[in-house]
């Protein structure tokens, strides 16, 4: 392979894997898990291999972590008191000094 053609693959290969696993992560959580909108999904996907581009595997886990429990937090905030601004607010306001702690 010519230089110019390697630099081309590997210009593409972060965008290929992200776009891959975004898309992929949305399917699992459709069709394995029955999930009707799951937007965490692929967001979790998009930031772990932005996290992992740079070799950071730790930094990864953590991030992954950190992400499930605040799903997790947030869903279970959203189905005892419903969908409103005022909750995303106090959800910001508990998760982002506690992610400072933690």
């Amino acid at each position: 392979m010519t230089p110019a053609l390697v630099a081309d693959v590997e210009r593409w290969r972060v965008p290929t894997q992200t776009g891959l696993a975004a898309g992929l992560s949305w399917w699992i959580a459709t069709a394995v898990a029955g999930h009707a909108a799951p937007l965490s999904a692929p967001i979790v996907a998009v930031i772990a291999i932005g996290a992992t581009n740079g070799g950071r595997a730790r930094r990864t886990v953590d991030v992954i972590a950190g992400l499930t429990i605040g799903i997790a937090f947030a869903t279970l905030l959203v189905s005892t008191f419903g969908r409103s601004a005022p909750l995303l607010a106090l959800v910001a306001l508990i998760s982002v000094p506690l992610s400072m702690v933690v």
